[in-house]
């Protein structure tokens, strides 16, 4: 679905229809928020670690926009600041459902579990 935001629109795509190339980087960087979250107003090392967080989700969402063919992480960084605000705005909720399903298969007859 397209999004108008300053200056431009960008199209998300689904969550689950995410490339596992993409989805790697968001959730290796969740885990280690989940580790900082207690220093982010002891460090500014870690406001930068969280952008970066941002930054590769929003790359990992984006499946299109009008600001140009490369998706990349420079192309978010030179977008101008109300842009890049009103995208971190749309895939910040996002984040959750980039986290891979851990849980046991209940439908796979190999798989145990404890009662």
């Amino acid at each position: 679905m397209r999004t108008d935001i300053f200056n431009g629109w960008v199209e998300l795509r689904d969550p689950d229809l995410v490339p596992e190339r993409l989805r790697r980087p968001v959730f290796e960087k969740t885990i280690k928020a989940s580790q900082l979250a207690s220093e982010i107003e002891d460090d500014p090392t870690v406001m930068g670690f969280f952008s970066e967080l941002n930054d590769v989700l929003a790359v990992a969402l984006i499946e299109a926009w009008s600001f140009g063919d490369a998706i990349t992480v420079d192309a978010l960084q030179d977008l101008p600041a109300k842009a890049y605000d009103d995208i971190r705005k749309l895939v910040s909720p996002l984040v959750s459902k980039m986290i891979p399903d851990f849980g046991d298969d209940v439908e796979d007859p190999k798989a145990t579990t404890v009662s």
